[in-house]
């Protein structure tokens, strides 16, 4: 592979890392989609297997939105999210990963 390939890899590993939303816990479901989109294209470009950052869609779940004063009643967001630390933990794993694969070349 050679240095455009690369140079390609870590400008979209960059690119999403700089999109993803700050200061909060949980992001947005198609942050969940996107990551996945990017890893599809990574295994492309670099032809390596990349299934070991995928996530799974388990940790995608809705988040309490209101809750009743007594707690009996609990209302939940149409919208799925992601923590945020998942998301990030793997995609710090996955930007590793190519930095060890790059120092081998």
């Amino acid at each position: 592979m050679d240095d455009s390939c690369w140079l390609k890899i870590y400008k979209r590993l960059a690119s999403f890392d700089g999109n993803l939303p700050s200061g909060v816990l949980a992001i947005e479901e198609r942050y969940f989609y996107i990551y996945h989109n990017l890893l599809t294209e990574l295994e492309k470009l670099s032809g390596l297997s990349l299934g070991d950052f995928v996530i799974s869609d388990s940790h995608l779940m809705p988040v309490k939105v209101l809750q009743g004063a007594t707690n009996n009643k609990v209302i939940y967001s149409d919208q799925r999210f992601i923590d945020n630390n998942i998301i990030r933990a793997k995609l710090k794993d996955l930007a590793s990963y190519f930095d060890k694969k790059f120092a081998e070349i």
